[in-house]
């Protein structure tokens, strides 16, 4: 789990064709921030420790469902299975880190 600077993510964390999409949808208002969340970040402690759980709805509900002024917003996942989300406000990004920690 990662908190990365919008352009260092723009520059260094994806393919350059998914470069050009993400720069188009936020021209004018781009986010501050991206948390970069891999299948690894989030497991079932419940489980054996082997095996990797990861359910995709529930950390994006919980995401999602911060309560924040700006929500942030999901951008896509990569062939490593690694999801990333847009935070407008660096702070929000932390508590988004802090509560799924």
């Amino acid at each position: 789990m990662r908190i990365l600077d919008w352009q260092e993510w723009l520059d260094s964390h994806i393919p350059y064709y998914e470069k050009k999409k993400q720069e188009a949808r936020f021209l004018t208002n781009p986010p501050a921030v991206v948390l970069q969340l891999s299948v690894v970040d989030r497991y079932d402690r419940h489980r054996s420790r082997n095996s990797i759980w990861f359910n995709w709805d529930s950390v994006n509900n919980e995401i999602q469902d911060l309560g924040y002024r700006n929500s942030p917003i999901f951008l896509d996942t990569d062939t490593h299975q690694q999801w990333f989300w847009a935070f407008w406000d660096r702070d929000e990004a932390l508590l988004a880190v802090l509560k799924l920690k």
